[in-house]
């Protein structure tokens, strides 16, 4: 067993050791000779040092791309050197390589740090291959260049519109060097049509492995999703609580600088185990209709189930794996309050929890407490940032009580800032509206008009030398802004 983890552990060196042997077999054109020495030791040596911090997984496909290269580089030269063109036509092929392909399809898998690594190695190993240091050094700082353009890409046409940026950058960078109109020129045109090629590989590769791109999380989020059409339509009413807290958990997620693109896609399908029985959850009924005719333990199983059917359904639908996490972790191992209450007033007692686990990730753990208060919330007459503050707080400490943190690689500095932002994100989606019913309508021109002006300069909540407002003199503006206006005030004052 512990020798198979030692060569399980150190298998990459296996790899890079047979890349490299294979990379230097191009560079000598697979002549035994002295020449295969020094790319072979750069190779291996470098590969070395700049992947060692890589997964095992990361190093196979690092590898496996880096053979790709090669091949490709040295069929292209290969393929340059039979061509019978003007000199300066045939020297200058090499740049019409699409070398925009690796990085643009690189950083989708690796991210941009790693794929900064990466490029710095195969531009430094290509110069083995082509003998143009130039060449090496423009595409290495276009690459560079362009991969935080590729950061906020959500669409696949940016691809192509960082492709033409690129192309440009290469195209000027090339000429500053003394390569000449044409080399540079191929090195531009190679920049418009690799975008093609990268699309693809993206594509295939996102949905091939099953990893979440910008653009595989865009798609996913398409309200014509298949899933989603469904979950509209068999449950409108938790379609809806879905959407509300994708945007609420997409805020607090982008104030805390996560990633909020999965965080919003993921809640979106959090809850569509409620596909299948939609008419036992209140969100979707008028009452508590299917709920009185059992009793209080079997709705808690019935309400408990919708995460089993939603990672069942998810994976019928061959939704990823990272987005189904998500379904399994929003309720943690907590358990459904309203029919555990209601049974201990009728004094049946039972245990049952969800099924879990709690949130392994920051983004999982802001879905459940957006999912908690997005509910709470609707059962809450008058909304006002004091009550907004008080309940976050109440269910954030609720969830701490219940250990639901645990597992999430959270600090209590970072549980705080998701409470600031939860509360600041709240308010701002349920900030107080003004009413537009008729009598509000006409107080409103009043107020404009002056005469509520007249009206309180006489009371004793005003102060004419100070000329403001004191406490609870001037209730009618507010009151009239928040919806109540003089009808609520003539209501308490009968009272």
């Amino acid at each position: 067993m512990i020798k198979r983890l030692i060569l399980h552990k150190y298998s990459y060196l296996f790899l890079f050791l047979l890349s490299s042997i294979i990379f230097s077999l191009f560079v000598s054109n697979f002549e035994f000779s002295e020449k295969i020495r020094f790319p072979f030791l750069i190779s291996f040596l470098t590969s070395f040092f700049i992947f060692n911090d890589f997964s095992v997984k990361e190093k196979a496909i690092i590898v496996a791309t880096f053979l790709i290269f090669s091949f490709l580089i040295y069929s292209f030269l290969k393929v340059q050197a039979n061509v019978d063109l003007e000199g300066g036509i045939q020297q200058g092929l090499i740049y019409a390589f699409p070398f925009f392909v690796f990085p643009s399809t690189l950083f989708y898998i690796f991210g941009k740090i790693k794929t900064i690594y990466i490029s710095s190695f195969f531009s430094l190993i290509s110069f083995f291959l082509h003998r143009d240091f130039s060449l090496s050094f423009v595409w290495f700082t276009s690459s560079f260049i362009i991969l935080s353009a590729l950061e906020g890409a959500r669409r696949r046409i940016s691809i192509f519109k960082v492709g033409i940026f690129y192309g440009l950058f290469g195209l000027i960078l090339s000429l500053i060097l003394g390569n000449g109109f044409i080399k540079s020129f191929f090195f531009f045109v190679s920049s418009l049509f690799s975008p093609f090629i990268s699309v693809g590989l993206v594509f295939f590769i996102e949905r091939a492995f099953r990893i979440l791109t910008p653009f595989y999380l865009f798609d996913l989020q398409d309200l014509e999703n298949p899933l989603l059409v469904q979950l509209r339509k068999r449950a409108p009413g938790t379609f809806h609580h879905s959407i509300f807290v994708a945007d609420i958990a997409h805020s607090v997620a982008e104030k805390l600088g996560v990633n909020a693109e999965l965080v919003r896609c993921a809640a979106l399908y959090h809850d569509i185990g409620k596909i299948i029985r939609p008419a036992y959850f209140i969100e979707n009924l008028k009452g508590l209709e299917k709920h009185l005719k059992i009793n209080p333990p079997l709705s808690s199983k019935v309400i408990i189930k919708h995460v089993e059917d939603g990672v069942k359904l998810a994976r019928s639908y061959n939704i990823p794996e990272r987005i189904i996490d998500f379904i399994k972790e929003h309720h943690g191992t907590t358990y459904p309050e309203f029919f555990v209450k209601a049974s201990e007033e009728e004094n049946l007692k039972f245990e049952v929890r969800y099924p879990g686990p709690s949130p392994r990730s920051i983004e999982t753990l802001i879905l459940m407490i957006a999912d908690s208060c997005e509910a709470a919330l609707r059962s809450v007459e008058e909304l006002t940032p004091a009550k907004i503050s008080e309940l976050v707080d109440r269910i954030i400490s609720k969830k701490m009580e219940m250990k639901q943190f645990d597992n999430a690689p959270v600090t209590f500095e970072q549980i705080n800032k998701i409470k600031s932002a939860m509360v600041e994100t709240l308010i701002e989606f349920y900030h107080p509206r003004i009413s537009y019913s008729e009598e509000k309508i006409k107080y409103y021109i009043d107020l404009k008009k002056g005469k509520y002006k007249e009206k309180v300069e006489g009371t004793a909540g005003y102060d004419e030398e100070k000329e403001e407002e004191l406490p609870h003199g001037n209730s009618d503006y507010s009151n009239g802004i928040n919806g109540k206006g003089r009808e609520s005030e003539d209501k308490e004052m009968k009272k």
